[in-house]
């Protein structure tokens, strides 16, 4: 280790310790601090069972593996009622930064499905039902649709709309042409260089 690496590294320590004496954490470190915490002081973990007799934790399939690891060690005991709630089929942060999804919820084949809704009517349910990945089974609705009102799609961070009559016409190309010229570069570029081309491309090339 040269001695330039040496102090870059003890300039490093130092800028931690200061940015934590400030009160200055990231997001990780906050559950490395807990864990950290409830090892060094068991009464910590009496004391917050005493504390919280009953816990609801919603949205659990966004819940990591070190963040369900951290619940089970505090609250899985016969002291305290733990409650998950939350809906596989729309976990989104499986895997996220190389992170190991939940073990206790996500692919748990034991839980109890919700199937009633509350949301939207039946015929909505009726299409969506098979669309489940865990087999939720039949929704059941009890919401009611007033008569002869049409569903509203709202489409949101949308950069190219089109009608099917629209389908390959000028009109088609344009907008597709502009949507990847104003969102999207490197689909851009791809169209920039197929027009330095003549607009030719081999299928295979393609």
């Amino acid at each position: 280790m040269t001695v330039t690496t040496l102090l870059i590294r003890i300039n490093l320590i130092e800028v931690f310790h200061e940015r934590i004496d400030r009160g200055y954490f990231f997001y990780s470190e906050m559950y490395y601090f807990a864990k950290q915490c409830i090892q060094e002081n068991s009464e910590i973990v009496s004391a917050l069972r005493k504390r919280f007799s009953y816990v609801l934790v919603d949205e659990m399939q966004d819940t990591q593996k070190f963040q369900d690891d951290l619940i089970n060690e505090l609250f899985l005991c016969d002291d305290v009622m733990l409650q998950r709630l939350g809906d596989p089929d729309q976990a989104i942060f499986d895997n996220m930064g190389g992170e190991s999804p939940n073990e206790t919820f996500n692919g748990n084949s034991a839980l109890v499905p919700l199937k009633s809704t509350h949301r939207f009517p039946a015929d909505i349910a009726a299409k969506i039902s098979g669309l489940s990945v865990t087999g939720i089974g039949e929704l059941q609705s009890f919401k009611e649709a007033p008569h002869d009102t049409p569903h509203t799609i709202f489409l949101y961070t949308a950069r190219f709309i089109y009608l099917d009559s629209q389908f390959a016409t000028q009109d088609y190309w344009e907008g597709l042409e502009r949507a990847f010229r104003e969102h999207g570069m490197s689909y851009w570029c791809a169209i920039a260089g197929l027009r330095v081309r003549g607009g030719v491309c081999l299928k295979s090339q393609f």
